[in-house]
C-alpha cells in the first residue's frame, strides 16, 4: 500500500480514530528504531586513541611534568597564573619538614605547574625566566626519546620474528602419500622333467580294455603350493594370478595386475578388500 493511499484513507476517520492511528504508528516507529543497528562513529583521521597523548603534544606534556617534579624537589618562585579572564599571583614555595609547599601546606598541582612551565620558558615565544632549565629538559627528553625508539624497534623486530615463526608453524605439512601395496611375487613355472627312455628290451604293454566314459568328466581341481606366491590360473577363459589363500589378481602379459577379489569356490568376490603385503624385494 502506497503512502498516498494511506493519506487518502485517513481523511474519512474521526478524531479518536486518527489519535489511535498516530499512537500505533509511533509504537511501530519505536520498534523500528530499536531494531536498527547502531552505527559506531569512526575516529577522526589523525586523532590519537583515547587516553593517549598525541605525538605533537608529547614534548609539551613532558615539559610540564619535568617542571612539576623539579618544583616539588627544588621549590619554585612566585609567578602569574591566568584565572578565567584575570591574572592572579601564585606565591613562591616554602620548605616545611623537608618538602616544598605553599604556606598552607599544599603542594604545587599540575594546573599550576602548567603556568609555571610557561613562566620558565615558552617554546612558542622563545622566551622565559629559566632557559637553562629548559635546555636541561631538552637534553633529557632527547635521550629518553632515543631510548624509547630503540626499545620500540627492538620490540617490533621481536614481534616480526614471532610472527614469521608462527606463520611457519601454521603452514600445512605435506601429507605423506600412502605406500602402494607390494604385489605378490609370481612363482616360476617348474620345468617339466625329461621322460626316461624306454629300455630296448621292454615288452609292449598290454592294451587295456577301454572303460565306459562317464556321462560327465570330473573337473580337475586347481592347487598350488603354500609358498606366499601367486600362480597362473585360468577361470572362465581368462588368465588370473591366484595364491594358496584363493586371493586373485588379474594377469596381463604374465605380470600381476589389479586386485580381482577372493575366489569362494564358485566365483571371484570383488567386494573383498585387497590384502596388504610387505615389500621384501629390497
Amino acid at each position: 500500500m502506497s503512502v498516498q493511499a494511506i493519506h487518502e484513507s485517513l481523511k474519512g476517520l474521526s478524531t479518536a480514530e486518527l489519535l489511535s492511528v498516530i499512537a500505533a504508528a509511533a509504537a511501530e516507529a519505536k520498534k523500528g528504531a530499536k531494531a536498527a543497528p547502531k552505527v559506531k562513529k569512526e575516529p577522526k583521521k589523525g586523532s590519537a586513541p583515547k587516553g593517549e597523548v598525541p605525538p605533537q603534544l608529547r614534548k609539551s606534556f613532558a615539559w610540564v611534568d619535568f617542571v612539576l617534579a623539579h618544583a616539588l624537589s627544588h621549590g619554585w618562585p612566585a609567578f602569574s597564573m591566568k584565572q578565567k579572564e584575570d591574572m592572579m599571583e601564585v606565591d613562591a614555595s616554602v620548605e616545611k619538614e623537608g618538602a616544598f609547599v605553599f604556606e598552607n601546606g599544599k603542594p604545587l598541582n599540575r594546573k599550576q605547574a602548567m603556568s609555571l612551565s610557561k613562566h620558565y620558558w615558552s617554546a612558542k615565544d622563545k622566551k622565559g625566566a629559566n632557559e637553562k632549565l629548559y635546555e636541561l629538559f631538552e637534553a633529557q627528553f632527547a635521550q629518553e626519546t632515543q631510548s624509547v625508539l630503540e626499545d620500540t624497534e627492538a620490540t617490533q623486530e621481536e614481534e616480526a620474528k614471532d610472527t614469521q615463526e608462527e606463520a611457519k608453524d601454521e603452514e600445512p605439512k605435506p601429507k605423506e602419500e600412502p605406500k602402494e601395496a607390494a604385489k605378490p611375487k609370481v612363482a616360476k613355472e617348474p620345468k617339466a622333467p625329461k621322460e626316461p627312455k624306454a629300455p630296448k628290451e621292454a615288452k609292449a604293454a598290454k592294451e587295456a580294455k577301454p572303460k565306459k566314459e562317464a556321462k560327465k568328466e570330473a573337473k580337475e581341481e586347481w592347487s598350488c603350493p603354500d609358498d606366499d606366491c601367486v600362480h597362473p590360473w585360468e577361470f572362465k577363459g581368462k588368465m588370473y594370478a591366484r595364491n594358496y589363500n584363493n586371493e586373485v589378481w588379474t594377469m596381463v602379459n604374465g605380470e600381476v595386475g589389479e586386485w580381482a577379489g577372493l575366489f569362494d569356490g564358485k566365483k571371484i568376490d570383488a567386494s573383498v578388500p585387497e590384502p596388504l603385503y610387505e615389500d621384501v624385494s629390497m
